[in-house]
């Protein structure tokens, strides 16, 4: 296993916390359909009003 530095951690976690494929566009996981946008690391990203989730734009 390879020791990955930690600038690959931070990507790969911020990977991990924003969905890349929501199931229907436009609606939360959680069936709420207000949203934040916001910018993270370069990527426009919605973050749910009410659960705090992060889909990708």
């Amino acid at each position: 296993m390879r020791k990955g530095t930690w600038s690959d951690a931070v990507k790969k976690v911020r990977q991990n916390e924003i969905d890349q494929v929501p199931s229907r566009p436009g609606v939360c996981p959680c069936g709420s359909v207000r949203f934040s946008l916001s910018y993270l690391s370069g990527q426009l990203v919605r973050t749910c009003k009410v659960c705090g989730d992060k889909l990708a734009v």
